[in-house]
């Protein structure tokens, strides 16, 4: 028994422990190696950030045209259990609110993506100085006047969408009866009313969709569909105002499962300035002012030179191993030490001073 614990202490002390400090760590002659650098893959060294403009979706739900009113002025009107009420542009249902939820959207993804790191985003006071200096009108319709608003503020690339749909519905509790004269008992009654508490009640649906275009051409790079919901308690009725914050809630959480795809889209690619501890640490080329947080996680990528047969012009390729490098909390504003993974000793050949890593996932 005495054994367990000690290896179950053990177990604790390794599985906490942090990143060494990597000036502890030796140079050793394997953190000699260097990439052999090709002319053709000399752009895929520049850091620099792209400059991204989100503008405020279009507010495709039935609040679009909805007449304001105070809380108070609503508190009567309110939905039952029983009712599944959808707030699609279909929707005759009475509107009592104008949420502004395309804004709330907007704001949204500005924040995901400035916690995201990478690229730098125009800020919505940068914007509305620059469309009343300008006296320009917008229309979110209008694919031409997105990309003119683009090129007035400088940027590479615009992110806009639509708030499509607001769902509300109420479960109701399960109950459940659970014999408690065992002890087998007593964890599926606990078990049930958990299921309970997480699953009744509630729930505010949304679905919207993201895209993002490039200024330069006008052309959709990607857009994404999203779909999710927050459950917003288990009262007899739920106001107006309660399912505006639940479409906030949902829309909030939903935003966060878009960062993958927003990666994809604003890649972040580094390189290796140093090594240490025999490949065990590597020092990346960007830090925190470059969005870096201990936990992403970078692929590092080898570049390959190919020549055309007919213009017998040379281009590079970038063509991804399965190393992964993980940012620590050694950083500085623009270096960060990461951990290699050293699970298989060959890979290690293609890790060298030089390398290209691009970010992989990021830290949420």
């Amino acid at each position: 028994m005495r054994k367990l614990v000690l290896l179950f202490i053990a177990f604790l002390a390794v599985g906490c422990a942090g990143a060494p400090d990597p000036t502890t760590l030796d140079v050793l002659p394997l953190d000699s190696d260097v990439v052999e650098r090709q002319q053709s893959c000399e752009h895929f060294y520049t850091t620099s950030s792209q400059i991204v403009a989100v503008t405020t979706f279009a507010n495709n739900s039935s609040y679009q045209n909805g007449d304001y009113k105070s809380s108070s002025s609503v508190a009567s009107t309110s939905i039952s259990p029983g009712q599944v009420i959808g707030f699609a542009a279909s929707s005759v249902m009475e509107r009592y609110i104008a949420p502004q939820l395309g804004e709330y959207a907007q704001s949204t993804l500005e924040t995901v993506l400035v916690n995201m790191g990478g690229p730098k985003v125009v800020t919505r006071s940068q914007m509305e100085a620059v469309l009343k200096e300008q006296q320009f009108q917008m229309t979110l319709a209008d694919p031409s006047t997105i990309v003119d608003f683009g090129m007035l503020m400088g940027a590479q690339y615009i992110v806009t969408g639509s708030v499509d749909n607001i769902m509300v519905e109420y479960t109701a509790p399960v109950n459940d009866r659970v014999s408690t004269d065992s002890t087998l008992g007593l964890i599926m009654g606990l078990g049930s009313k958990l299921y309970n508490v997480a699953a009744s009640g509630w729930d505010v649906s949304t679905r919207f969709t993201v895209s993002i275009i490039d200024v330069s051409t006008g052309e959709i790079l990607g857009t994404r569909a999203n779909e999710g919901s927050a459950n917003v308690g288990d009262a007899a009725t739920l106001s107006m105002d309660q399912v505006i914050a639940g479409a906030k809630k949902a829309m909030a959480e939903d935003m966060e499962d878009m960062m993958d795809f927003l990666n994809d889209q604003f890649e972040t690619r580094v390189y290796i300035n140093e090594l240490r501890g025999g490949k065990q640490m590597v020092r990346l080329s960007a830090g925190s002012a470059q969005g870096l947080k201990p936990g992403d996680e970078f692929t590092v990528v080898n570049t390959v030179n190919q020549l055309d047969f007919l213009s017998n012009s040379n281009s590079c390729v970038l063509s991804p191993t399965d190393i992964t490098l993980t940012v620590t909390e050694y950083m500085t504003q623009d270096s960060a030490w990461a951990l290699v993974d050293t699970s298989n000793a060959r890979k290690l050949e293609q890790v060298k001073i030089g390398s290209i890593a691009r970010r992989s996932s990021v830290k949420r």
